[in-house]
């Protein structure tokens, strides 16, 4: 897992409030406070807006796709952009160059979006390239307050780009697309108090959210506690940090397919759902859990073996079936 410490912080403190449904409730963790960004909150906005040929309509925490049928979803992949500094920004321009390529409907971002407001304004100007909803969700990095003022303001030119703290599921296709944002380990959080988390009695909001009659993804920058050196949640120290309880309610919740961030080192690992058994590429599974990995050209050994300095991911989702292959920046030498 890679993390910066936490710096310059006057430098996004002014901004007083959060933008979008109003201020998200606090908590305490670990021994720190953190906003609490997993609650489902109806802020009664209804909007619309067209990408030819999708329609996008949003009723409150609710938005619909329309104009995908309901055979193959596809999606892009991406996390830990973190800097927009040259190298990355030509990752990010290659890797929605390939998304199109590869006829991807909707871009998923879980997490890795910047620290500082001109960091996620870089970030999220490359992203608005992309000509098709583009589903934001933080993680351990970002502050909640730039974050939402961040796309709210480029929204008004780019309504592509979605905040997944205010639309917490999407409708497209045969598929229901649920965010669990923030990360469930306080320490992490770059932003400090003004970072995003959640608590596990949160994770029962979530589970709410998905529906006996769609497929349904979760994308959280958070991954759920695996088992064994394959899992989604594998870190350079030989052990497994994802999170308990989201392991337990996925466990039990009609989620069968989740698309995770943060631990950049098990970049491009995926298994089925009970967490262990690995799920290769390019094969369809009946679940599958996904680790994106990071987009940033930071040079990254991987804990199977090989590296990245770049990685991105298509997914298709066919039924109750789903797979994906991953796209490596040059340089990678993948996984072994």
């Amino acid at each position: 897992m890679i993390a910066r410490v936490p710096f310059i912080m006057t430098m996004f403190l002014f901004i007083a409030a959060c933008s979008g449904p109003g201020e998200p409730s606090s908590g305490d963790q670990e021994g720190g406070p953190f906003l609490r960004c997993a609650l489902t909150h109806d802020d009664g906005v209804k909007e619309s807006f067209k990408l030819p040929p999708l329609v996008v309509k949003r009723d409150g925490y609710e938005l619909e796709v329309r104009g995908i049928e309901r055979g193959v979803v596809v999606l892009g992949l991406l996390a830990g952009i973190n800097e927009p500094n040259p190298t990355t920004m030509e990752n990010l321009t290659f890797f929605l160059k390939r998304f199109k390529a590869a006829g991807v409907q909707a871009v998923v971002v879980a997490g890795g979006v910047g620290l500082l407001k001109d960091e996620m304004e870089g970030i999220l100007g490359e992203l608005a390239k992309a000509p098709v909803p583009v589903f934001i969700s933080p993680g351990a990095q970002e502050s909640l307050d730039v974050f939402r003022e961040s796309i709210k303001k480029a929204g008004k030119k780019s309504p592509q780009l979605i905040d997944m703290t205010v639309v917490r599921r999407v409708r497209m296709g045969h598929i229901s697309l649920i965010s669990l944002p923030g990360y469930h380990n306080a320490f992490y959080l770059e932003a400090r108090e003004r970072g995003c988390s959640y608590e596990p009695g949160d994770l029962a909001d979530v589970a709410s959210l998905a529906k006996s009659d769609r497929t349904t993804v979760l994308v959280s920058a958070s991954p759920p506690l695996g088992k064994g050196v394959h899992s989604v949640d594998r870190g350079r120290g030989g052990v497994n940090i994802g999170d308990t309880a989201l392991e337990k309610m996925m466990a039990g919740a009609r989620i069968r397919f989740g698309l995770f961030g943060h631990v950049y080192e098990s970049g491009g690992q995926a298994t089925q759902k009970d967490g262990k058994t690995p799920a290769a590429q390019g094969v369809w599974h009946d679940t599958l859990y996904l680790q994106a990995g990071a987009v940033e050209a930071v040079p990254l050994t991987l804990v199977e073996g090989g590296s990245s300095v770049g990685m991105a991911h298509v997914v298709e989702l066919s039924g109750n079936r789903g797979r994906f292959r991953t796209i490596f920046a040059t340089g990678s030498q993948g996984r072994k």
